[in-house]
């Protein structure tokens, strides 16, 4: 079976001119379980984009999850890499918080 979330999603921007995007698990009545996924766990996760002294964007990325299923290693590993390639999807989504 492949896995599911329901989360729910926060944009913040900081005083600071970092934009934080924290998400997190939740049940609702609009996004119920089915028996054809497994309901994964997202305890918290989330994105830390700060600008930097030369101009640039520092990203950081955090995440505890539970997939509860059967993942295999290598399939992890393959979903943590490509973490890192959201990045870019991410930055254009909210380019214009960024400018």
């Amino acid at each position: 079976l492949s896995q599911t979330f329901s989360l729910v999603a926060l944009t913040y921007l900081r005083p600071d001119g970092s934009i934080m995007l924290v998400s997190t698990s939740v049940e609702h009545d609009e996004c119920p379980p089915s028996k054809k996924f497994v309901r994964a766990k997202a305890y918290l996760g989330g994105w830390l984009f700060k600008p930097t002294s030369d101009g640039k964007t520092a990203a950081v990325y955090i995440s505890q999850s539970d997939p509860r299923g059967s993942i295999p290693g290598f399939i992890k590993e393959i979903a943590a890499k490509a973490q890192g390639q959201k990045v870019g999807l991410l930055l254009k989504g909210h380019k214009i918080l960024l400018t």
